[in-house]
Formats: structure tokens, C-alpha cells, sequence
């Protein structure tokens, strides 16, 4: 198995299936997983999405969630000089980025590269493959709104 630094391995490819009702359904390429992760509907794409990137570490999230259930096992922060995960700390990969791009949605497929989780929200760079063009993003819900304009069903 392939061994690529952190922000390599957390690239991820969403390929859209349908788009029923306003909501999306489809199949989430992580690239350490050897099966895509089926979503239906843009909560669980997002819930998917932010688990993944809470059990990499990657990027580091600057605040924590609160919640009045019992917390989960937390894992604890690689060292690392002042608790900062470590960028160029290697991961596996099932994938590589050229076998993961050749995958398609049947409405739409985006490469999304999260960089930040500031402010309790994703800042990154999404890439609508089909047209290889390259969005950028300051909030999770810019993230969407950009996907659903390529999709001709929001805000431009």
C-alpha cells in the first residue's frame, strides 16, 4: 500500500449520483479505503466527510464539538511540537490520486482539498473535474452552494 503525507491523503473525490429534492446522493472516495462510501443526502456526505478528517487529524480542527451525550473515545493528538498534528507524517493509501480522479459522478464529480477547520467551519479548494475547474472556499456552506451552482440548482 502507497504512503503519502497527510494533506495528500485527505483529498477527497465526491461523485453525485442524483440530486432528488434538493439533496444529493452519491458515493464518497476517501483514499484509504478500498470501496467508496455511499451517502444519501448532503448531511451524511458532510458527517462522513468530518469523521474522516476528525480520525485523521487532518486538518486539525481548532475547536471541539460539546455535547450533553457521552463522548466517544477521542484519540489522542500525534506529538508534535505544541499539540499541531504533524503535515508530512505519512498515511496509507488505497488510492492514488489519478486512480481516485478517474472515477465519475452521473450528474458530477469534485475533488475537495479541506486545509483549514478554523472557526468551527472548512476553508479549502474544491476542483469540478468534469469542466477542471478550480473553486475555492472560506465555509463549509460555501463549499455547497458552489457545488449545488455547478449542479445549476443554487446561487451562482
Amino acid at each position: 500500500m502507497e504512503e503519502v503525507n497527510r494533506s495528500e491523503a485527505s483529498a477527497l473525490l465526491i461523485c453525485l449520483d442524483t440530486f432528488v429534492s434538493c439533496d444529493w446522493n452519491g458515493r464518497l472516495y476517501i483514499r484509504s479505503r478500498t470501496e467508496p462510501e455511499p451517502f444519501s443526502g448532503v448531511l451524511e456526505l458532510l458527517e462522513k466527510m468530518e469523521s474522516f478528517y476528525d480520525g485523521l487529524d487532518f486538518p486539525q480542527a481548532s475547536t471541539v464539538s460539546r455535547s450533553f451525550q457521552a463522548a466517544p473515545a477521542r484519540r489522542s493528538r500525534p506529538q508534535g511540537g505544541r499539540g499541531f498534528a504533524r503535515q508530512n507524517e505519512r498515511q496509507p493509501v488505497a488510492w492514488s490520486e489519478q486512480e481516485m480522479k478517474r472515477e465519475r459522478g452521473l450528474l458530477a464529480t469534485f475533488l475537495v482539498r479541506t486545509r483549514y477547520r478554523q472557526s468551527s467551519t472548512w476553508q479549502g479548494q474544491i476542483i469540478w473535474m468534469e469542466k477542471d475547474e478550480h473553486m475555492p472556499f472560506c465555509s463549509t456552506l460555501e463549499m455547497l452552494r458552489r457545488i449545488e451552482s455547478a449542479l445549476g440548482a443554487g446561487p451562482a
